[in-house]
């Protein structure tokens, strides 16, 4: 064989290694495309001298939202999108970096296109070649945006849970040293394979997440540490005995044959929650993205893909759950109301007590504000008082008024404080509350918004009442059957205006002749006059023209108006005109007259005489002060406002403006009283 044809062979030896090492980089790097091509996390491999892309793989436009072209064109181009809140921390670490070419990783924020926030976790280290230097810079990126918000709603959990998620978080910090330690170590070892083995053995080793390839038939082919030492086995050789397709790695509600079901109808399976059973028998929550890998002619070569432990996570989310589910039994089972309101006063929390009380049902009035729902009677007044507390100021009132689904007021007494999320800060305040009503009533005070029945054979107790209660700032409506002359001797102030139940003209009066007319009448008069008082008398008059299924419609209709308005209605019946089933119906509608209970009242010789001495004034139509009452009794000023006071809370005496003087009343329960009394 001569020297040329000894030429020709060696060229031909060289040419067949060349495509070998061709093919074997080819295989190799279509191997890294698959593994990078299918999982969630973003890889990218820089130049060293000045940081130009060399390879960023397919997941950077699913995090980033922006193609992959623009950090191949611009290798700095990632930073522009950077929150600028982040902006400083990131360049601290690059330049730390850039200084000694070392590993790191970092959290931040990136603005999407479209306007969102997401936060990453990146992963940077060095590479280095054969002769020891560093010549790439590699690195993960991964999309941690759910796990914040998870953290988000943590911090805003219960103290104890806080202390819970607190250490585990620390667990979970000194878990995440370890395996960056173990990386660092992995690192050094794998620095010796190959240019294009190093870079696929190093995203596959490096990676948080249990990376495999099983075939269809339950052989494991690979698998990286991370799911070895997820699984609990010593190595993959270990793993790789287990028969995929043996039910017992399978928790009975995840078997095998469900995933490879949804993977060959589908082509892929993307967050599958299953539960794997590990080595010791304990069990594993995962999730798990995985895809069909076929070869050129269709046929199945394997599944592959990547495995997240979700395990304390996923208990994590059920302790969350459980732990809501047994505030709201403790909220729901409060005797008071709970109320809470976001920072936006829109409603948040509304308890069963809140429902019984007011009849409106949670859905109703959750995610509604405060100024949209009826059921407050005073929006303004309740904004002002979740103002000042969020100021550092107590509210003027700790009484709260609510109104009713059937329009009957409530008073609430309050107690306001802010609630705040785990950063500290104000996320909304909470009122609760308990149901007065009765007890005011219980001491004779009538509640604006409210119609109220006086069942007397005459009108005299009902009359009295109802000059008591109006005052110039509180206009009194009299509607009467009553006639026109004695009216004028008997009403006189100009506080109340007069109306006559009548078909033609009363002189000197207006006059009513139907129910229509009667209905808009006193809503003329409350809208004009706002907290007013009104007294309907003589309905014999009204039931002996009209039938008692028109009267009871109109006086629906009446109520409905004075709540609307904030006044008081005063009926005054005669039972006997009525009977007993029209009787229930009207006081159905109607609240009784409150504080007529006698028994548990007692007063001393001193609050007597002033409840005498009041009531001296009241029968000769005259008014007496305070300053009056200190004269005649020789008590000073003090004592008599503090007993005067004494005797309001009882019902006994009701107080009213005159001018710059405040003069007294005595009410209806003072009278029994007193009359009861003078018989002992």
């Amino acid at each position: 064989m001569g020297e040329e044809s000894q030429l020709i062979i060696k060229d031909n030896t060289r040419e067949t290694k060349r495509k070998q090492a061709e093919e074997a980089l080819r295989e190799s790097e279509e191997r890294f495309q698959q593994i990078a091509g299918n999982i969630d996390e973003g890889f990218f491999l820089s130049a060293a001298s000045d940081n130009s892309a060399i390879y960023v793989s397919p997941a950077y436009e699913k995090i980033w939202g922006r193609p992959v072209e623009i950090a191949y064109a611009h290798s700095k181009s990632w930073l522009e999108v950077v929150h600028p809140e982040d902006r400083v921390h990131v360049n601290a670490c690059i330049e730390k970096h850039n200084r000694g070419k070392i590993a790191f990783s970092q959290e931040y924020r990136i603005l999407r296109p479209n306007g969102t926030i997401r936060w990453v976790y990146d992963s940077v280290y060095p590479v280095k070649n054969e002769s020891g230097e560093i010549y790439r810079i590699a690195g993960t990126t991964k999309d941690i945006t759910e796990r914040k918000k998870l953290e988000e709603v943590l911090q805003q959990a219960h103290d104890e849970l806080e202390k819970r998620v607190e250490e585990r978080t620390v667990e979970l910090a000194k878990a995440n040293k370890d395996l960056k330690t173990e990386n660092k170590q992995r690192r050094k070892i794998e620095n010796k394979l190959r240019k294009s083995e190093k870079q696929f053995r190093d995203i596959f080793e490096n990676t948080l997440v249990g990376m495999y390839r099983t075939t269809p038939d339950g052989k494991i082919i690979m698998a990286n540490s991370t799911l070895v030492r997820m699984l609990a086995h010593s190595s993959f050789e270990e793993l790789s005995k287990r028969d995929l397709e043996d039910k017992k790695w399978y928790h009975p509600q995840h078997p095998r044959s469900e995933f490879k079901e949804r993977l060959e109808r589908d082509g892929q399976v993307i967050g599958l929650e299953a539960i794997w059973t590990k080595k010791d028998g304990s069990y594993l929550i995962t999730r798990e993205n995985a895809r069909i890998v076929h070869d050129d002619d269709g046929d199945i070569l394997y599944y592959e893909g990547t495995v997240e432990d979700f395990t304390e996570r996923k208990r994590t989310e059920e302790e969350i759950i459980q732990l809501k589910e047994n505030l709201q039994n403790i909220i729901n089972s409060a005797t008071d109301i709970i109320i809470s309101f976001d920072k936006d006063n829109k409603v948040s929390t509304w308890n069963k007590q809140a429902e019984y009380i007011t009849g409106f049902k949670q859905k109703k009035v959750i995610g509604k504000h405060i100024s949209e729902l009826k059921v407050f009677d005073n929006p303004r007044e309740l904004l002002d008082s979740i103002q000042s507390i969020h100021e550092g100021k107590r509210p003027e009132s700790d009484k709260l008024v609510l109104k009713t689904i059937n329009h009957v007021k409530k008073i609430i007494k309050t107690s306001f404080s802010i609630v705040k999320g785990g950063n500290k800060q104000s996320i909304g305040s909470l009122l609760t509350g308990k149901d007065i009503t009765n007890e005011i009533e219980s001491h004779g005070k009538l509640l604006q918004g409210n119609s109220y029945l006086i069942s007397d054979k005459n009108n005299k107790s009902a009359l009295d009442l109802f000059i008591i209660l109006t005052s110039p700032d509180c206009k009194g409506l009299w509607i009467t059957r009553s006639d026109p002359e004695i009216l004028k001797s008997t009403v006189s102030s100009r506080n109340i205006q007069t109306v006559v139940l009548k078909q033609n003209t009363a002189r000197g009066f207006e006059h009513i002749s139907n129910l229509e007319r009667l209905t808009a009448k006193i809503k003329d008069f409350t809208e004009k006059n706002i907290k007013s008082v009104i007294l309907l008398d003589r309905i014999d008059y009204l039931l002996s023209n009209f039938s008692f299924e028109q009267f009871i419609k109109s006086l629906y209709q009446i109520t409905d108006i004075i709540s609307e308005n904030n006044s008081i209605f005063l009926l005054h019946l005669n039972p006997s005109v009525v009977d007993a089933r029209q009787l229930a119906m009207v006081e159905g509608e109607l609240r009784p007259l409150p504080g007529q209970k006698l028994e548990d009242i007692q007063i001393r010789d001193n609050y007597y005489d002033i409840l005498k001495l009041v009531y001296e004034h009241n029968q000769n139509n005259s008014f007496i002060s305070f300053k009056k009452i200190s004269q005649r009794l020789s008590v000073n000023n003090k004592t008599i406002g503090k007993r005067i006071h004494d005797l309001e809370e009882k019902g006994l005496i009701l107080i009213r403006k005159q001018g710059n003087l405040k003069t007294s009343f005595v009410s209806e329960k003072g009278k029994a009283l007193l009359h009861k009394r003078n018989i002992l």
